[in-house]
């Protein structure tokens, strides 16, 4: 296959085999370009979005979660659990920093022990134990000192 942008002229060719378990690209080239960067780029980016899909238990059922409707994901025993706009529960088949690695800049830590979707933010008060956050579909967390400063920083504060 050959493909032709202005002067940039890029050959591809794709081989197909049962021995490989995952695809990958190799890029033969006698300098790094910009329009090779950009494809590296590009190829980055549909791995990025791959990783983004996560997935929930729930009874029976396995679940498709939209980052953009969770609310807080924390641990619960030894399950992680995950709430959504509904307060729907769900259980996650990774552990909480596997998680943390695979969303994206509207989520942040803020314990050990949970993790937030900033958007999803209601309001903030001090309480007893220290500032905690509630969340729109109700549910509350408690932010942990080691947490607080970049909790802030990640909103402005």
């Amino acid at each position: 296959m050959r493909a032709r942008k202005g002067e940039f002229i890029l050959k591809a060719e794709i081989r197909l085999s049962s021995d490989v378990q995952e695809p990958y690209v190799i890029i033969y080239a006698s300098k790094l370009t910009p329009e090779i960067q950009a494809i590296v780029q590009l190829l980055e980016e549909e791995e990025k979005e791959q990783q983004h899909i996560l997935t929930g238990r729930r009874e029976e059922s396995i679940f498709v979660l939209e980052p953009e409707n969770i609310q807080i994901i924390r641990t619960e025993g030894k399950e992680i659990a995950v709430y959504d706009t509904a307060q729907e529960r769900y259980i996650l088949g990774k552990r909480l920093y596997e998680i943390e690695a695979l969303l994206s800049a509207q989520f942040v830590r803020i314990s050990k022990s949970a993790i937030i979707n900033i958007r999803r933010i209601d309001y903030m008060d001090a309480g007893f134990n220290g500032l905690f956050v509630v969340m729109k579909n109700g549910l509350q967390e408690y932010i942990s000192r080691r947490y607080v400063s970049a909790f802030k920083k990640k909103l402005g504060l």
